[in-house]
């Protein structure tokens, strides 16, 4: 029987990763210039995170994202999945196969991007040389164009909508831990693992729609918006050096009435929301410092 699209897809893009990922695993150096790689990425991006981590489930998920979908350690659990893909492509649902393809072809291709900056650092820099912003820049736009980051953030966005349906399927996670067994038993314990971290970190986000797409609108309680309006620009500094999330968080919390902020519960959520939306207004300026920090405009 012909495999479906999906079916075909699944198949091409994890055999292209595992093909990849040998790239930096045939030698210790190799391994060594791209885990340093890594971690020098993930040290310039991950701070422009801090101020999302307050939001239900957000903390876990950015961990998730460090921890499961970076760097040399995905290796083990891409080349558990080529054991399995071909009874996936027999058993899972369409939704669930298309779902796991978008996100398979995207890893391959994140990961043929990072492998090309890389390279091209390499050839630029010495063995112990430190990556700097411009040299990271330089290289990124030397191998990636704008039209291929678009269509990342778009295929991102796709696959982050497919899993938040997938999850919501009845008895979903249940099935999931159901597969333990036969996981440890076909030896993919690892991949195992992974889809129950996953399925975890996802349920646990309180709206993912809201998360992948910046500029949402969404209708929130007006009274506890001006609750926390009045008492974050009550205590955000005029002017620069400004203060960073955590001095904020503490700040506003003697300002906000009880009766809508019984004990501070939820300050975090709706400081964040407030000051996201005082940004897209002009109203409060963000450094780029390390931590991140705000002040009024």
């Amino acid at each position: 029987m012909a495999l479906s699209k999906p079916a075909q897809a699944l198949r091409r893009y994890t055999a292209q990763s595992n093909e990849l990922h040998q790239r930096y695993l045939d030698s210790d150096d190799a391994r060594a210039a791209y885990q340093r790689f890594v971690d020098t990425q993930l040290a310039y991006f991950l701070p422009q995170y801090d101020d999302l981590r307050d939001r239900p489930g957000y903390d876990a998920a950015i961990n998730f994202v460090v921890a499961d979908l970076t760097g040399p350690g995905i290796a083990d659990r891409d080349r558990e999945l080529a054991r399995v893909v071909p009874a996936m492509t027999r058993l899972l649902p369409a939704a669930a196969l298309s779902a796991l393809a978008v996100a398979m072809e995207l890893n391959a291709r994140v990961l043929q991007i990072n492998l090309n900056i890389e390279r091209e650092l390499r050839g630029k820099l010495a063995a112990a040389e430190p990556i700097s912003e411009r040299d990271y820049c330089l290289a990124s736009r030397t191998v990636c164009d704008i039209g291929e980051c678009r269509t990342l953030v778009a295929m991102t966005r796709s696959a982050g909508e497919s899993l938040e349906r997938i999850i919501k399927v009845p008895m979903i996670g249940s099935l999931l831990r159901s597969m333990r067994l036969p996981a440890r038993l076909a030896g993919v314990s690892d991949l195992q693992q992974f889809l129950e971290k996953g399925f975890r970190t996802v349920t646990a986000v309180d709206d993912v729609h809201t998360f992948l797409v910046p500029g949402q609108t969404t209708r929130v309680n007006a009274a506890k918006y001006a609750a926390m309006k009045s008492a974050y620009l009550s205590v955000l500094p005029d002017g620069p050096p400004g203060a960073t999330q955590k001095q904020l968080m503490q700040a506003v919390l003697e300002h906000l009435p009880d009766a809508l902020f019984p004990a501070g519960k939820t300050s975090g959520w709706w400081l964040k929301t407030v000051q996201l939306d005082l940004e897209a207004k002009g109203v409060v300026q963000r450094q780029a410092t390390k931590p991140l920090s705000w002040h009024k405009r």
